[in-house]
């Protein structure tokens, strides 16, 4: 290897490291205040305990005995996505392999809550820090992490790959802002490339998106093909879902947005 091959090489690790650090170092400086908001919201009754301490990665629910798969999806629309995959693992596994789905959303935790097969735990995701997540880890111990669209959550990702968590990243997607806001910054282009590096399985929706990957260090190894938008099979997943449910009633998807999926009783 050429001295200005290592020197890069050398440089891009420096720029990661310093990109990781800022990133967690800011992450834990904000949990007080991040704590005292929550603390706040359930004490005028905006939120309950229980989510509070789920945010914090206190976790509320037992973890079952057996495998568990862990979903990720921000909010309602990357829910839709999810629910479709979901299924299949329920239908192609035994009993004794569970789900946990974790959101971001209040709107997409009411709507997932109590409606999905036992076999499912829906939670919020805990803050995006090393302290938080290292505690939300230790209490599920998945086997495998499965993020929707966005892979941009660097104490997730970090604190899965130490555990030996498998990582894959489904209807992944960069769109123009979000890849120039990515790339221009050296430290966030090394820190996206760095856990970009921790995924096993990348599936993005278009060949534009597999080359936006592969620019910010993704590999061809990682990305076997493009999904289109799996936002389009929301409707087998809600389907899916009427099946499952205890309660009557039908469901059916349609577009709210661009960016999400809605669900409604009809």
């Amino acid at each position: 290897m050429s001295s200005s091959a290592t020197a890069a090489g050398w440089a891009k690790q420096a720029w990661a490291s310093l990109g990781r650090l800022s990133y967690t170092s800011l992450s834990l400086l904000a949990l007080p205040s991040y704590a005292a908001e929550l603390a706040a919201h359930a004490l005028t009754g905006q939120q309950t305990p229980d989510l509070a301490y789920e945010r914090l990665g206190l976790c509320t629910a037992e973890r079952p005995a057996g495998p568990v798969l862990w979903f990720h999806a921000f909010s309602i629309g990357e829910s839709a996505v999810a629910l479709p995959v979901i299924f299949r693992c329920l239908l192609e596994y035994n009993e004794h392999v569970h789900v946990l789905l974790t959101t971001s959303t209040p709107e997409a935790r009411t709507l997932l809550q109590n409606s999905l097969p036992p076999r499912v735990t829906v939670q919020f995701l805990p803050l995006d820090n090393m302290l938080c997540m290292r505690q939300f880890l230790a209490h599920w111990k998945p086997q495998a992490c499965i993020l929707m669209e966005s892979p941009a959550w660097p104490a997730l990702v970090e604190c899965c790959a130490a555990a030996g968590v498998r990582l894959a990243l489904l209807n992944a997607r960069l769109s123009s802002r979000v890849f120039l806001s990515w790339f221009c910054s050296a430290p966030r282009r090394a820190l996206l490339g760095s856990m970009l590096s921790s995924f096993n399985l990348i599936v993005p929706q278009s060949d534009i998106d597999v080359g936006r990957f592969r620019i910010l260090g993704a590999t061809l190894g990682q990305m076997p093909g493009w999904c289109s938008d799996l936002k389009y099979a929301a409707a087998l997943g809600t389907s899916v879902w009427h099946l499952w449910r205890p309660r009557p009633g039908r469901w059916v998807a349609g577009a709210g947005n661009s960016s999400c999926v809605t669900m409604q009783p009809c």
